[in-house]
């Protein structure tokens, strides 16, 4: 993977596994084309974050090529083949759905970016009062439970 790293750089790889998912292409198909294992190569997209949001952007372009095969299958669909084309849209839009939940998905996704805030609360001082305690005196000294 270094010598074709070092030959073609590394643009070189991520534009060609952005270009082969975004189509549909499965990753591991592509860099064993390549001669590489695909283990490899995934390690070295988890080791640069834009790397992995290269291949993010593959995933949702890939959902909306998917979105539209969806609607073409639906569109296409004759009383002899629906139940069959109904399948393959189905599968289709669900994992459309999968690869981006904000697009196709049924729940929104919501991101929050927590804001450090400083309460400062009001103290009141309260005088207290000291009592002293007064010894009684008891008959039996014996355990409370029994």
């Amino acid at each position: 993977m270094d010598a074709l790293l070092a030959e073609h750089g590394e643009g070189w790889l991520l534009d060609l596994l952005v270009a082969g998912v975004s189509e549909g292409e499965k990753p591991w198909e592509i860099v064993r084309r390549l001669g590489l294992m695909y283990s490899a190569v995934k390690k070295w997209l988890e080791d640069e974050p834009s790397r992995g949001e290269a291949l993010e952007l593959a995933h949702r372009c890939f959902a909306d090529k998917l979105s539209y095969q969806e609607l073409e299958e639906a569109a296409l669909a004759t009383t002899e083949d629906v139940a069959l084309r109904k399948f393959r849209a189905d599968v289709w839009g669900r994992k459309a759905k999968q690869l981006d939940r904000q697009r196709y998905g049924d729940k929104v996704e919501v991101t929050h970016k927590a804001v450090p805030v400083l309460n400062i609360v009001t103290a009141v001082l309260v005088e207290e009062e000291l009592v002293e305690a007064l010894p009684v005196e008891v008959e039996d000294a014996g355990p409370i439970d029994g």
